[in-house]
């Protein structure tokens, strides 16, 4: 373990200044988004929920989300174009497992940092959003924000609701999407390396999955069969084991030396 420990922090050394830069970026990208949104007048007064969604944020989050899978994609091709320090990993002597999984593990983190980033820029704006209010004149006789204000957007919004699930099935739905992401990302770089293009069939599979149980959690579908409550157990069971193939072909290519 303490092995793979000193695998998973080479790793997470190059990437860190660019993962903080990229969250304090969406932050405060979000920020002023929401304070350019806040028009409020006497007649209208708008649900956080809907200025966070209306305002753009949820667009910052995804350029940010598909900036950190553009990292990792280069961090893995940068092993073998420009360090080369693959080949210096791959003859040391600790299991080859250590490797993929130090990734793994590197990346996963890397996602955790960027989820928390956007809980805590809900959180600031939410503060801006409702001394916004409080500091109107009209705010002694008008309704005034809720207490649970921030409690009740994270449950209504169905982006948010990915973020932080409520309930077992939608918690393991996340987590499922969220492993099934790293796993594809990193098992494409490996198909690549390894000239098994075939293999690319399986990173369509899991991103069509992935797709499936946003659009299933989101209601953006109109297909009955997708809508009903149930198929969610159908989408976790497929999304985990996808994942477990793709961890599993991962190792076996690692393991034999497919990877050049």
């Amino acid at each position: 373990m303490r092995k793979l420990y000193y695998l998973v922090n080479h790793e997470f050394r190059s990437l860190y200044r660019i993962i903080l830069v990229i969250c304090i970026v969406m932050i405060a990208l979000q920020q002023v988004l929401l304070v350019k949104s806040m028009n409020y007048n006497p007649n209208r007064f708008e649900r956080f929920e809907f200025l966070f969604s209306d305002s753009g944020c949820i667009i910052v989050f995804l350029v940010c989300l598909f900036s950190v899978c553009g990292l990792c994609v280069f961090n893995a091709y940068s092993n073998y174009t420009e360090s080369k320090s693959i080949y210096t990993l791959l003859t040391l002597p600790s299991p080859r497992e250590y490797i993929y999984f130090s990734k793994i593990i590197t990346y996963a983190v890397c996602f955790l940092t960027l989820l928390a980033s956007q809980i805590i820029s809900a959180w600031m704006g939410y503060g801006i959003f409702c001394r916004r209010i409080l500091s109107q004149r009209f705010a002694s006789t008008a309704v005034r924000p809720a207490s649970n204000g921030l409690f009740l957007t994270f449950i209504r919004l169905d982006f948010f609701r990915l973020i932080l699930p409520f309930g077992v099935e939608s918690f393991l739905n996340s987590l499922a999407i969220f492993i099934c992401l790293i796993c594809t990302i990193y098992y494409a770089v490996i198909c690549e390396r390894s000239k098994r293009y075939l293999s690319f069939a399986a990173v369509i599979l899991n991103l069509a999955l992935i797709i499936l149980s946003l659009v299933h959690r989101t209601g953006s579908m109109t297909v009955s069969v997708l809508n009903e409550s149930g198929h969610i157990h159908v989408l976790n069971a497929a999304l985990f084991l996808a994942t477990a193939f793709i961890v599993y072909d991962s190792l076996r290519l690692i393991r034999k030396s497919a990877v050049v």
